[in-house]
């Protein structure tokens, strides 16, 4: 979600292409830590140079809370939220690292699973 432009535009989208009955949303981003943006930013983009600088804005990034505010407003439910944890440290620090996931870390990269809400809890705000 950090890179999209216009995200309550984009959930309203994508919640109108949800079966009602079912239909599921996964949606990932980053957190706004100071972990997310010495890793994200000063580690990927600049120390590593994994990423090109300046591919991500801290600023965009997005806690569990304001996302759940936004699926909220286009009628979506959280029901589920997993972290995702880095183990290991990259060459040349380290032999390997990999991303794990976490029910309990949500600091850094975390997936969120969102589906519509019952008709009498919605409050749909229009964008």
């Amino acid at each position: 979600l950090e890179h999209v432009g216009n995200i309550p535009s984009m959930l309203q989208s994508a919640s109108k292409l949800l079966n009602p009955n079912g239909g599921k949303i996964f949606v990932s981003t980053v957190n706004r830590t100071a972990i997310s943006y010495a890793l994200a930013i000063v580690g990927a983009e600049y120390v590593m140079q994994y990423l090109e600088p300046k591919t991500h804005d801290w600023s965009k990034f997005l806690s569990p809370f304001e996302v759940q505010q936004y699926m909220e407003q286009v009628g979506l439910e959280q029901i589920h939220i997993t972290g995702m944890r880095l183990q290991g440290l990259p060459p040349p620090i380290g032999t390997s690292w990999n991303w794990t996931l976490s029910d309990t870390d949500l600091s850094i990269n975390w997936i969120g699973t969102y589906q519509h809400m019952k008709r009498s809890e919605r409050k749909i705000k229009e964008y």
